[in-house]
């Protein structure tokens, strides 16, 4: 069996990733930047993840793309904190407080909005307190998420990516559903991005062939969960932007 048929095999069963990382053979290009594209699905899609990602994934898996289908789920309430242009969000996740520290940017190539994030994770309450403690944030609101994940791996460059539907709810009621491709890690370490233009014009590549092969329509966008928070936080609608 020559690995590119064990990678097949892998993925019929949705476990190509999990078992590439248990293995350590996934190499992250720069592990404290999150690259990632967000795309915008239509209202009709409903209130579940999980349909909304086989919508958008049913008819991947021919070409260079291959879908590792493992459809995890998770489903949590972050509560939003700003310091200065310092995005935080506080949540358990598989039982544990986790408070997550980013920044954002925005890179628009050819059209496709390109979000790059600058992230630092603390974990624990007595971590978490001394870095609240360190800081001036002022809380924004909160919100409840559901999210479904499968990853894909990019045959032609061994690069693997994470594809996530997530439906998001504010406290006012008003509902995010988007995708989520993001640049995972690369297989083969002598393929790694040669630099950030080259990782972010791969991510986009699959981005687009992800949105030519999904069932549903999907839009290209900048707005991130913290937008949705803030909205009704300032008593606006999400499409109202500023």
């Amino acid at each position: 069996m020559t690995e590119a048929e064990r990678w097949k095999a892998l993925a019929q069963g949705g476990r190509l990733t999990s078992t590439l990382r248990a293995e350590d053979r996934v190499t992250r290009f720069r592990p404290d930047i999150e690259y990632e594209v967000k795309l915008d699905a239509p209202d009709h899609c409903g209130d579940d993840p999980g349909e909304l990602l086989n919508l958008v994934c049913r008819d991947i898996g021919d070409g260079h793309l291959l879908l590792d289908a493992c459809g995890t789920r998770a489903q949590m309430s972050p509560r939003y904190l700003l310091d200065g242009t310092t995005e935080l969000s506080l949540f358990r996740y598989e039982g544990e407080d986790l408070l997550k520290i980013k920044n954002h940017e925005v890179l628009d190539l050819a059209g496709c909005p390109v979000m790059r994030s600058f992230e630092a994770f603390r974990y624990g309450r007595r971590d978490i307190d001394a870095e609240l403690a360190r800081r001036d944030a002022r809380p924004i609101g909160g919100l409840h998420k559901l999210r479904a994940k499968n990853f894909l791996l990019d045959l032609a460059e061994t690069a693997v990516y994470s594809i996530a539907a997530t439906v998001c709810v504010n406290t006012s009621g008003d509902v995010q559903r988007q995708v989520e491709i993001e640049y995972f890690g690369t297989v083969r370490p002598d393929a790694l991005p040669a630099d950030e233009g080259d990782c972010v014009s791969s991510l986009v590549a699959v981005a687009q062939a992800v949105r030519l092969r999904s069932a549903i329509t999907l839009t290209p966008t900048s707005a991130r969960k913290f937008d949705l928070v803030r909205v009704a936080a300032e008593g606006r609608h999400p499409r109202e932007r500023g």
